[in-house]
């Protein structure tokens, strides 16, 4: 964790906390997101065996936040993301959305959930807060509580 420079907090939920840092080892440094997990971790199976984890892990779509890197500290973990300026419930609360960026908005979503059932997940928690938004793109995020039924 000495390679980030954390400058706030951007989130808080049930499972962990998000923060916005910097990441100092990258040349020019990038801005990621880190989400701390509320829960201790005491073994790095346990870690691998986290359903966001291996449901991002599995999952690479362009409209999927990227997961960078997992770091285990002291029994504390640390998931590492692509860093999206705000959230589609952020957006709806500071502004009206012309038509053409809700089909927009929705055409991207709409790729992800494909790709997402295509590979045999379900998201089981999207809502507004968990769509994240840069430079017009939005990704689906927090897996948390995602569900492979391929497992079944």
């Amino acid at each position: 964790m000495d390679k980030f420079d954390i400058r706030g907090e951007i989130g808080d939920g049930t499972f962990g906390n998000v923060y916005k840092a910097v990441n100092n080892s990258t040349k020019p440094p990038t801005i990621v997101a880190i989400k701390k997990l509320k829960n201790k971790i005491d073994s790095w199976k346990r870690c691998s065996e986290l359903n966001e984890v291996k449901a991002l892990l599995a999952l690479q779509h362009p409209h999927i936040i990227k997961l960078k890197e997992v770091i285990k500290k002291n029994n504390e973990v640390f998931l590492v993301f692509e860093y999206m300026e705000k959230n589609l419930f952020q957006i709806l609360r500071s502004r009206r959305l012309d038509n053409l960026e809700v089909r927009n908005y929705v055409y991207q979503v709409l790729q992800a959930l494909s790709y997402l059932h295509s590979r045999q997940y379900f998201h089981r928690d999207l809502k507004p807060e968990n769509i994240l938004e840069k430079d017009h793109i939005i990704k689906i995020a927090d897996f948390g509580l995602s569900k492979s039924f391929k497992d079944d």
